[in-house]
């Protein structure tokens, strides 16, 4: 019930972004995207960055990476004929919205998420499926031109080629200013503190605030060295229980297969934390919240199955 409840939320989101781009945005939106500033990051040359309702393009794109990956994933072990293509349904326009929003980091979590799940299955045949899969879509992008006309396929491939990005370079140029002012901060600024650059390291501009750009930088810049160690930590704990009880514990094939696709769709989105902001807004923290709590029931559901029994 919650897979096919949240097929429909990526239908109705994939539906929102096509009205943006064949209607506009609606005057709420427009407010946001001029007075708020937005229209910087994504009304841009290359073309517009959709968001359909979500906070902005990148928590849109991230989202729908971690979407495709867990109903591709889960539609290949349906065994009822509706619900399976159903699944793998969403699973295309989810990466169809994943493409709308220009999120380049969003590329990272269906690849990363197919690196675990070929750990995770045990399964020679997922692990060439997997394999296929991946190394196809990777020279694609890296190797070759096609469909370069489409803003949509331009804008993701550069993700493959981050020296040509020019924003991940303004990425990393502002984690080195925010490495000197938090030298001699190892608890970071505070909750909810920022950092002015108070000696000129920005003068090409005139913005003194230095933008966090991703998740796992605001938690350095707020806990310093000290918070972001430790949060990354209990994170790996929780991961790893995951991955333990996924190896060894849950026996029933579909059940594994089905949380697995959940836990890499987790491990997606915390890598994507490291150029986006994603698994701090909604929905992406409540996925992984819910997604969590799936897997560390596992056990539980898993001791309720027969071994033959179907669940989608």
């Amino acid at each position: 019930m919650t897979l096919l409840l949240l097929g429909i939320f990526v239908i109705t989101a994939i539906f929102k972004a096509y009205w943006q781009k064949r209607k506009g945005f609606d005057s709420i939106e427009m407010l946001w995207l001029i007075d708020g500033g937005a229209w910087h990051t994504h009304v841009l040359q290359s073309g517009i960055r959709y968001f359909s309702f979500f906070t902005d393009a990148g928590n849109f794109g991230a989202c729908m990476g971690v979407l495709t990956l867990v109903f591709a994933i889960v539609g290949t072990v349906a065994k009822r004929f509706i619900i399976r293509y159903f699944f793998l349904g969403v699973a295309v326009l989810a990466a169809i919205g994943m493409m709308m929003s220009g999120t380049r980091g969003a590329m990272v979590i269906p690849f990363a998420g197919l690196v675990l799940f070929v750990l995770l299955s045990k399964s020679i045949k997922y692990f060439a499926i997997c394999s296929i899969l991946g190394i196809a879509a990777f020279c694609f992008f890296s190797f070759t031109d096609i469909g370069q006309d489409n803003s949509f396929i331009r804008r993701m491939r550069t993700a493959f080629r981050p020296t040509e990005d020019a924003s991940f370079n303004v990425r990393l140029g502002n984690q080195k200013r925010f490495a000197y002012y938090l030298a001699d901060k190892p608890f970071g600024v505070g909750v909810g503190g920022t950092i002015i650059d108070t000696e000129g390291l920005m003068q090409e501009t005139e913005e003194k605030f230095i933008p966090t750009d991703s998740y796992y930088v605001g938690i350095w810049v707020e806990g310093g060295v000290v918070g972001l160690i430790l949060y990354i930590g209990l994170q790996l704990i929780v991961f790893l229980r995951c991955c333990y009880l996924l190896l060894f514990k849950i026996k029933h094939k579909q059940l594994r297969i089905i949380l697995s696709a959940m836990l890499c769709g987790i491990f997606g989105l915390c890598l994507n934390g490291y150029v986006g902001r994603a698994m701090g807004f909604l929905p992406g923290n409540f996925l992984i919240a819910t997604f969590y709590a799936f897997i560390l029931n596992g056990p539980y559901i898993d001791r309720q199955l027969k071994a033959d029994e179907r669940i989608i």
